[in-house]
């Protein structure tokens, strides 16, 4: 797997940890030495972790290994070890046996401690990462011996002798030591043998990114993330009043304990309240100070907090029926634009300015988009502008997370859409297939918006359908696309969803009609055709269809889509690693720079 900054970002926050570009450079540059095995100036690397308690030190870690065995194609070993105040060199190198103790089998008393395990592991071919947990809480003298394993690869114990990474084999050990602010500093040697990445609190606009993702996941209330994350932002803004400020993982609990308690009438405002500001805040006087700094009533606010928090806690007999989102209006992202009002004439007036500019840039940019695709006939269809959208069925549906009922599926993008294929399916019930769809929609992966359905999305490029009337007013589902290339792989997406139609159709309560014409072999067929433009990266896909372009192929076919279809020859070699490559075909294309199936 390629080692990048875009590639690291994205498997960190695919394991959940939204990583700052501070911390992305830190973790690129260790990762970059544990894959290549290298060290440097030392035999291994360590780097120091730094932060308050719930910052989280713990999360990055668990979440670096997962990263790391991503991208070297195997599981890295993680060996964890918590630090006390009794904490020596004894306890690092060996441990103690408590069940051969009691048998009283002196042999088996003594066992590796953690770092003669992970040197073993190392020596026996496997990655390692050891974490030090809390390392500022051991005695000073610990930095000594620790200094000289990271700077040799060696210890020296008393039951298993020497012990020490064989050479070459240094680069496949990392140590993260964890310290809070049980000391301000490490030992000058020690600091000098670690790179340092400094934590704090995540900020507000964070957390409540998290905090989204996760309710999204597990579907709870959006009102209930507003009302944590302004919490979480009062304390954060007063942060050096409390003892500690709750972690990321804190916080989702207060929201997964809010939704069990929603789910039950019985519970009040009251008991949601209590069971989210004491699983943010352990600490009783924390509790106190949070309450107390929301009553002091500093700014608009705090005072409307403070109604909320007063509201919610002495509603011990009234049902929780509540509506959190009148009271939420603001978010955290809202309420920090309060904090620009001096600035906010300033930048109107430069907001202003640049408007005009790119206005008489936008209108030379459309004219000379409007005459190159003057001069270009794709052969798949019409580009359809969005503000021109065709006549197309509404969709009723509940509103969830993936269901978009009141919005405009066409503004999800502001480029022209392009026809990439057509299904005729004249006498399937489109309500059936809508009820369908929402009863499949996570296995599908589809959003279903007012009147189309989202397909695929890769950031830009998006595949929808639509329902809407052709030149011979029969019904057909047309499917789009936001560029005039799409990745081959979106084949994929298409075809299932042909299949689907026509499993639906094959499913549905058939009128007496319908039966008739079945029966008599006279009942309309299921037409289907693709003409579209794709982008492949296999240089086999060419010995099957027309290349356009580098890499870029034109794929015409028509047939009749049934249960049993198979369309394998349009997806078996379909491959596309990267979207972004199809995107910028299509931008060759509109660019005028690249003339593609012209009239001639």
């Amino acid at each position: 797997m390629i080692i990048n900054k875009k590639s690291i970002k994205q498997l960190f926050e695919e394991n959940g940890y939204y990583i700052s570009n501070y911390i992305l450079a830190k973790a690129y540059i260790a990762l970059k030495y544990l894959v290549e095995e290298e060290t440097v100036g030392q035999k291994v690397n360590s780097t120091c972790l730094d932060g308050p308690s719930g910052a989280g030190k713990t999360h990055f870690v668990d979440v670096y290994c997962k990263v790391a065995s991503k991208l070297l194609g195997k599981r890295v070993k993680f060996i964890n070890f918590q630090l006390d105040a009794e904490t020596g060199k004894s306890e690092l190198y060996e441990d103690i046996d408590v069940v051969a103790t009691f048998e009283n089998d002196p042999s088996k008393i003594r066992l590796p401690g953690k770092i003669v395990e992970a040197i073993k592991a190392v020596n026996n071919g496997e990655y390692v990462i050891l974490k030090m947990d809390e390392y500022d809480k051991a005695r000073d003298a610990t930095d000594t011996f620790f200094n000289n394993f990271l700077q040799e690869a060696l210890i020296n114990t008393t039951q298993h002798g020497d012990v020490f990474v064989n050479k070459n084999s240094g680069g496949k050990l990392q140590v993260f030591l964890c310290k809070n602010d049980q000391r301000a500093e490490l030992s000058e040697p020690m600091m000098r043998r670690n790179r340092m990445i400094r934590l704090d609190y995540m900020t507000p606009e964070r957390m409540h990114q998290i905090l989204s993702t996760f309710a999204e996941k597990y579907n709870c209330p959006s009102e209930i993330v507003n009302m944590v994350t302004l919490f979480y932002e009062e304390m954060f803004l007063n942060k050096e009043k409390y003892r500690k400020l709750p972690s990321c993982s804190e916080c989702q609990q207060a929201i997964i304990d809010a939704k069990l308690l929603l789910q039950d009438s019985e519970f009040t405002q009251s008991d949601i309240y209590v069971n989210i500001i004491e699983n943010m805040l352990k600490m009783e006087d924390d509790i106190k100070t949070f309450e107390s700094l929301l009553a002091s009533g500093r700014n608009q606010k705090t005072e409307q907090l403070n109604q909320l928090v007063t509201k919610m806690k002495n509603s011990e007999t009234e049902e929780q029926n509540f509506d959190l989102n009148e009271v939420m209006l603001q978010t955290v992202f809202k309420n920090e634009g309060a904090k620009l009002t001096s600035k906010i004439a300033e930048i109107q007036g430069l907001i202003e300015e640049y408007r005009q500019k790119f206005a008489e840039m936008e209108a030379k940019r459309q004219a000379s988009i409007d005459e190159e695709i003057a001069k270009i006939s794709l052969n798949n269809g019409t580009l359809v502008s969005a503000k021109t959208n065709p006549n197309v069925s509404t969709n009723f549906e509940d509103e969830s997370s993936r269901i978009k009922r009141g919005h405009n599926i066409f503004e999800l993008s502001d480029d022209n859409w392009t026809d990439i294929a057509t299904l005729h399916i004249t006498e399937l019930s489109h309500h059936i297939l809508i009820d369908k769809m929402i009863e499949h929609i996570n296995e599908l992966g589809i959003t279903i918006y007012e009147n189309g359905t989202l397909l695929k999305e890769d950031g830009s490029l998006k595949l929808i359908v639509v329902k809407d009337i052709d030149e011979d007013n029969l019904p057909r589902y047309r499917i789009m696309a936001s560029h005039p290339v799409i990745p081959s792989t979106y084949l994929n997406d298409i075809t299932n969803f042909f299949s689907f139609a026509t499993q639906v159709y094959e499913e549905q309560p058939k009128t007496a009609a319908q039966i008739t014409s079945a029966a008599s072999n006279t009942s309309i067929p299921i037409n289907y055709d693709i003409n579209a433009l794709v982008y492949n990266d296999e240089d086999s896909f060419a010995l099957d269809y027309e290349s356009v372009d580098e890499n870029i192929y034109y794929i015409e076919k028509s047939g009749i889509s049934r249960l049993d279809t198979d369309y394998s020859d349009l997806t078996s070699k379909a491959s596309c690693q990267n979207p972004e490559n199809a995107i910028a075909a299509s931008n060759k294309i509109m660019s005028g720079n690249q003339k593609v199936l012209t009239n001639e």
